[in-house]
C-alpha cells in the first residue's frame, strides 16, 4: 500500500517537497469527495428554465439527481465505468421512487465512453451543464492523463464545449463549473481556437459567471461560468 501510494504521489506531477506531494496524493485519494450537489443543480436549472441538459463530463452523478428533482431530461457522458453500477442503481431507484409516487420520471441517460465519441448534434438540449476534470489535478479511472495543459484545452475542453455549444438549442445556456485560474486559461485558448478556425461564425463566449460555494468552510473558490446562445 505504501509503495502504491508512492506510486500514484510521482504519476501526479505536484511540484515541492517529496512530503508535501505525498500528503497532497493522500488528501486527493481519501479526503471527502466534493461533488457537485444535486440542489445547485436544481436551482440553475430553473433559473434558466431548463428542460433537457447536457452534462459530458458526468462525474458522481449530482447532476443527474439534480435533473431527476427538477423533471428535466438529462444526458449524462463519463469514461469511469466503474461508476456504473451505482448509476443503474440510483437511476432504477428514481424510476420505481417516482412511480411510487405518481411522479413523470424525466429520462435519465447515460452514455459511457468518451464526450469526444459522441455526436451531440442528434441529442436534444437547452442547457449544458458539466463540471470538466481539472487537467491531471485528479487522475480520474480510465481518463485520459494529459501531456500538458495545451493537450488538454486544444485537444479536449475548447473542442468539445465548441461542438456541443453548436447543437445547443437557440436560446439555451451553457454553464461551466471551472475555477478562475482555469478560466483564464481557458479563454486562451478559446481566442486560439477561433483565429485558427474563422469561418466558424458560432463562438462560444462566456457572458457571466455565479459563484459556487464549497464544502471547505464555506469558502467561495470555483465559478459556474455561463454563455447565453
Amino acid at each position: 500500500l505504501y509503495d502504491k501510494h508512492y506510486q500514484d504521489t510521482l504519476k501526479r506531477g505536484r511540484t515541492g517537497t517529496m512530503t508535501n506531494r505525498i500528503y497532497e496524493a493522500w488528501r486527493i485519494n481519501k479526503g471527502s469527495v466534493n461533488f457537485f450537489k444535486a440542489p445547485i443543480t436544481a436551482q440553475i436549472v430553473k433559473r434558466f428554465n431548463a428542460t433537457s441538459v447536457l452534462d459530458f463530463t458526468a462525474g458522481w452523478g449530482g447532476r443527474l439527481l439534480g435533473c431527476w428533482a427538477c423533471g428535466v431530461d438529462y444526458v449524462g457522458i463519463e469514461t469511469n465505468i466503474n461508476l456504473k453500477p451505482g448509476y443503474d442503481a440510483l437511476i432504477a431507484d428514481l424510476r420505481r421512487y417516482s412511480k411510487a409516487i405518481g411522479y413523470e420520471c424525466p429520462r435519465l441517460t447515460m452514455l459511457w465512453t468518451s464526450c469526444l465519441n459522441v455526436n451531440v448534434a442528434k441529442l436534444d438540449y437547452d442547457l449544458i451543464l458539466t463540471s470538466p476534470p481539472y487537467v491531471n489535478l485528479e487522475v480520474y479511472e480510465y481518463g485520459t492523463i494529459w501531456k500538458d495543459n495545451v493537450d488538454f484545452y486544444d485537444n479536449f475542453l475548447v473542442p468539445m464545449l465548441q461542438r456541443s455549444w453548436t447543437s445547443l438549442k437557440e436560446g439555451g445556456t451553457l454553464c461551466l463549473n471551472i475555477s478562475p485560474t482555469m478560466s483564464i486559461d481557458l479563454q486562451v485558448h478559446l481566442d486560439g481556437y477561433k483565429r485558427r478556425n474563422k469561418d466558424t461564425k458560432d463562438f462560444v463566449r462566456f457572458d457571466d459567471n455565479i459563484p459556487l460555494s464549497q464544502q471547505t468552510n464555506g469558502r467561495i473558490t470555483d465559478q459556474i461560468y455561463i454563455a447565453y446562445k
